[in-house]
């Protein structure tokens, strides 16, 4: 997966960078080619909130979670958690309505 960490009123540090990645990696699973899926995220601060906005690039539909919170490491893991559940979501629906190969094949 290609990585765009960008950073709003805030510095983007390496732990921030590595603890998206790593959270991240929980969406591996759903492809099969992970060079060609690029991830955008936003980090952005207004006064006692952080926001994290994680956007996926996938070939028929984006996906996309934003979540505000007081912690950003909480704020990323619910964001990652938004992004699982969508994927899940789409999985399914692919799988039940077109009867072909499972989504992960066909990305």
């Amino acid at each position: 997966m290609k990585y765009q960490i960008i950073g709003k009123n805030i510095p983007v540090t390496d732990a921030i960078s590595s603890t998206i990645k790593k959270k991240m990696s929980k969406m591996d699973k759903f492809f099969l080619i992970n060079d060609e899926v690029e991830c955008r995220a936003v980090i952005s601060v207004h006064g006692q909130t952080q926001k994290i906005e994680i956007t996926i690039f996938l070939p028929m539909v984006p996906l996309r979670a934003e979540v505000e919170n007081e912690d950003l490491y909480a704020a990323i893991d619910l964001a990652v958690d938004k992004l699982v559940g969508q994927m899940h979501k789409l999985k399914t629906r692919m799988d039940r309505n077109s009867g072909r190969e499972s989504f992960a094949r066909n990305v």
